[in-house]
């Protein structure tokens, strides 16, 4: 009944709605995710507080929506407006391995060309993503270079990914130099 609601004509109900499947958790994901990926690139009818609300919702119900919302909070990483985009990408990265078929090279490509903040929050998701994001360590690692000199959080999330591919990612030669750099960057 609450994933019909989400699409609500009234936009009071609607964000109350949101906020109900918030409140419930994760035992909301199997009725409401399919929903809550319409609602989050709901352009024609849902506002720009609407569609964050809906990946603030989806980040909350995190790994059980996955498979119905995770390919729609891809999509959302390139939403116009910041807050969506932020979100949608901490949704991505409370999914954690669950997300990464559908949504690691949308991930990649907010980390290796995204704002400041958006760059972050990348580095969040693929470090959640973990070793089933270990097929592009090669990438990841070279994202460590242009980094030093930057921002140290950015070159930090960045190691923190590579580290959660797992122990044989890390020992790759091309990954260790560019961690042992980043490391050694003051």
């Amino acid at each position: 009944a609450l994933g019909k609601l989400v699409s609500h004509g009234d936009p009071d109900v609607k964000f109350e709605v949101l906020t109900s499947i918030r409140l419930i958790g994760p035992g909301a994901a199997e009725g409401t995710a399919a929903a809550l990926a319409d609602a989050v690139l709901d352009f024609e009818y849902g506002t720009a507080v609407h569609r964050h609300q809906a990946a603030l919702t989806l980040q909350t119900l995190g790994r059980p929506a996955a498979p119905a919302a995770a390919a729609a909070l891809a999509q959302a990483i390139k939403d116009p407006d910041q807050d969506v985009r932020n979100t949608s990408l901490k949704a991505l990265a409370a999914m954690g391995d669950a997300a990464t078929e559908a949504a690691l090279p949308a991930v990649l490509e907010a980390f290796k060309s995204g704002g400041f903040e958006l760059r972050r929050f990348a580095g969040d998701a693929l470090t959640a993503m973990g070793e089933s994001a270990k097929s592009k360590s090669k990438e990841v690692g070279s994202l460590l270079r242009p980094l030093p000199g930057q921002d140290p959080l950015l070159r930090q999330k960045a190691a923190e990914t590579l580290g959660a591919m797992g122990t044989e990612t890390v020992q790759k030669p091309q990954e260790m130099f560019q961690l042992s750099k980043a490391l050694g960057d003051p």
